[in-house]
């Protein structure tokens, strides 16, 4: 997969959280609910940081909460394992992990 098909695709996937997002409708700053999402650093991030920026996930009743992710080990078994809600990465990954082909054991069944 390109660079710039990955950016599209994590583009379209921050689009589908703000969108999923507003269509929660709006709720009171006090209730939201922290969603985990871990990310690999880099500019591509910027749908995420405004919709964080201009509210848009707080009028649907949530925070985000980025981490940088060091390398898509760490990444990986840490979603599977449920330490995050989200991640934002190449779909090579899932599927290696799903296949049981990754690169590291986890503690929960990726399936």
């Amino acid at each position: 997969m390109g660079q710039s098909s990955g950016a599209s695709a994590l583009a379209i996937a921050a689009l589908a959280i703000i969108g999923a997002v507003s269509l929660g409708g709006v709720r009171a700053q006090q209730s939201l609910e922290p969603v985990s999402v871990i990310v690999f650093p880099g500019g591509f991030n910027w749908p995420i940081w405004v919709a964080q920026d201009k509210g848009a996930f707080a009028s649907g009743g949530i925070e985000v909460n980025l981490t940088n992710t060091p390398n898509s080990i760490f990444q990986l078994t840490n979603l599977i394992d449920g330490q995050f809600d989200i991640a934002m990465t190449a779909i090579d990954n899932v599927i290696a992990y799903m296949e049981g082909q990754g690169e590291a054991p986890t503690q929960a069944n990726p399936i």
